[in-house]
């Protein structure tokens, strides 16, 4: 890393045991991390607050009469999909967490089936990411079950993927044009010698649409 000389980096999603991450602190080079770095717990970071977002998340299901929610996970310890599960099972009694294999729609789509296969089903699904509600809407379609009527779907991330599903699936939008300028703003003021908040909370909106309207 010191033939590259560079100052300081950003990280994305650190993984525990990043070898980059870990490179930097031995080398004593000043980072900062999209969500909790393992290996760099003292670093500043940008972050949401995924607790008052899934609070947001489960009480709409609620006033659309979705009783047994499902959170679709993954195994790798991400900072961000933790803190998902994590509100997710405070905040909910009768619960389901399904685990999928990776980000990935076939791998949302395995884990999906499943649990509407069980014998109690979800019936919402709160997805990570976009491309497991696309897995989830697979899965719906697979089994003959209708979104929102039969299951409700909700995702974490917004864009025009979200927007051009059929139905459009509600998300939570995380403005990660935001992080990215915050991340910037912090690692120049580090680079700048200034002092910068352990951290920097942006915040989230729920967008509500189609996908989790359930019909009257």
């Amino acid at each position: 890393m010191g033939g590259r000389g560079i100052d300081g980096a950003i990280l994305i999603d650190p993984l525990p045991g990043d070898e980059f991450a870990l490179a930097l602190a031995e080398a004593g080079l000043p980072a900062v991390t999209l969500g909790r770095s393992p290996d760099l717990p003292q670093t500043p970071r940008v972050d949401q607050d995924f607790r008052e977002a899934m609070d947001d998340v489960l009480g709409h299901l609620r006033e659309q009469s979705y009783e047994r929610p499902a959170f679709l996970s993954i195994p790798e310890h991400i900072s961000s999909t933790d803190d998902m599960k994590a509100a997710f099972v405070e905040l909910t009694s009768d619960r389901v967490v399904a685990i999928a294999r990776d980000y990935s729609d076939d791998a949302a789509r395995v884990s999906a089936s499943a649990a509407l296969t069980a014998e109690r089903p979800p019936d919402a699904f709160i997805c990570a990411t976009e491309r497991q509600a696309i897995g989830v809407y697979r899965a719906a379609a697979d089994l003959g079950l209708r979104i929102p009527a039969d299951v409700g779907v909700v995702s974490f991330g917004e864009s025009t993927l979200a927007r051009g599903f059929k139905p459009p699936v509600t998300a939570i939008c995380l403005f990660p044009e935001q992080s990215g300028q915050e991340l910037v703003y912090l690692m120049t003021r580090i680079l700048a010698g200034e002092e910068v908040p352990a951290v920097t909370l942006v915040s989230t909106e729920l967008l509500i649409r189609p996908s989790s309207l359930r019909p009257f």
